[in-house]
């Protein structure tokens, strides 16, 4: 099993800069191949390959992984499995439920 890959937006002067976090490290990620226009796999060679240049850890407020202007819907399937039932002390039910979220409820890492 890979390790986990973790995409941060941070605040710039310019607006946000991805950065991924892969291993412990850190790389920015240039505009071009911020999600979803690019999937984790490439994002995962061009660390192996030397093509994501390393920085610092992200310090300060984090902003969504995904910028939420971007966004045009997102769709939420709940309840899907045992344990999350459980911990509304419900069943499962015998079709999932979808919701949607608006864009705008997108946070970042530590954000409520």
């Amino acid at each position: 099993m890979s390790s986990p890959l973790r995409l941060y937006r941070v605040p710039t002067s310019n607006g946000a800069s991805p950065v991924l976090e892969l291993d412990g490290k850190h790389y920015e990620v240039p505009p071009e191949h911020e999600p979803p226009n690019t999937r984790a796999a490439v994002l995962r060679g061009f660390v192996a390959d030397g093509g994501l240049v390393a920085c610092e850890a992200p310090a300060g407020k984090l902003l969504p992984a995904v910028d939420p202007a971007r966004v045009a819907k997102i769709l939420c399937l709940g309840k899907n499995f045992h344990a999350h039932a459980a911990e509304f002390g419900e069943e499962v039910p015998d079709d999932p439920l979808f919701f949607n979220k608006l864009p705008e409820t997108l946070v970042g890492h530590g954000s409520e």
